[in-house]
């Protein structure tokens, strides 16, 4: 008696912690004030672009481009003419951007403030040498790595911000892989594992050398090597840890919520922009 009397009290335990797992929890969400949003990555030697929409809230409607914005543009704080709609929110400039330019964009949607960003394209870093490593190790598993050597020239007595990547040719398209066991003293002095870098530490140097490890599984690729403005700078490191808190790494990394950054006043979204160079085509021989 005593034993089915026990078990009777597990059951009813058991069965208490199911229904309240089942108990719904009311979620109270902050207010939300929609605002426009102005993306534009803007790169040397290609014409100007933004995207605009307006941001809402978790229970709005879906984000959509909107048409019916006047975007102003500025180069070196002179108006440079009205970017063209072209369908879903994107608009363009027969402008070509430069390096060493300040380019900013002036959002008037109706109904809403003024929104604006800007950002100062930096002329480009030159790539002085560029050399791949076919067969760099083999990692844990067995399977072998790569490896690219380039050395940049570098602004001794200004901070500048840069990023690389191997761009892989596949048959589904362009893929640009994580870089692999990161060993450079710079790259690890800034923490994350991007090849997303300042000239912080080497300051006074003018030309450095930098080596990074790739999977490139044998396909064609390309090297670029950019130099950023600070806007995508930042914005490329929040946006990593960003996306690292949304879908965070069993037991590796934070489920900590970390905001997207923005240098729009008067909304959201992203202005920033780079300048690059970029090697010819490398086909392993593999």
């Amino acid at each position: 008696m005593r034993v089915n009397h026990t078990i009777s009290i597990i059951l009813f335990l058991l069965m208490l912690l199911i229904t309240s797992c089942r108990q719904e929890v009311d979620i109270d969400y902050p207010d939300f004030e929609p605002m426009p949003v102005i993306n534009s990555f803007i790169v040397a030697g290609e014409p100007v672009t933004a995207h605009i929409s307006i941001a809402v809230g978790y229970e709005g409607p879906q984000l959509s481009g909107c048409d019916d914005a006047t975007v102003s543009l500025y180069i070196d704080d002179e108006f440079s003419g009205n970017m063209i709609l072209q369908s879903d929110g994107l608009y363009t400039s027969d402008s070509i951007a430069r390096g060493d330019a300040k380019y900013t964009l002036s959002v008037e949607v109706p109904g809403y403030k003024t929104a604006s960003a800007s950002t100062v394209i930096p002329s480009p870093s030159s790539l002085l040498e560029f050399t791949f490593n076919e067969f760099e190790g083999l990692d844990e598993e067995g399977f072998d790595y790569s490896s690219v050597v380039f050395t940049f020239q570098n602004e001794p007595f200004e901070t500048r911000y840069y990023d690389s990547r191997v761009i892989l040719m596949t048959s589904e398209g362009e893929f640009i892989p994580d870089p692999y066991i990161i060993t450079d003293s710079v790259l690890i002095n800034e923490g994350l594992p991007l090849n997303l870098f300042s000239n912080e530490i080497i300051k006074g140097i003018p030309e450095y050398t930098m080596k990074t490890n790739y999977y490139v599984s044998h396909h064609k690729f390309i090297f670029q090597f950019r130099t950023v403005s600070e806007e995508y700078y930042h914005y490329v490191r929040q946006h990593y840890l960003y996306e690292t808190g949304r879908f965070p790494e069993f037991g590796i990394s934070s489920n900590a919520a970390y905001p997207l950054y923005s240098n729009v006043d008067n909304g959201y979204g992203i202005v920033a922009g780079y300048s690059y160079f970029a090697t010819d085509t490398i086909r392993p021989n593999n």
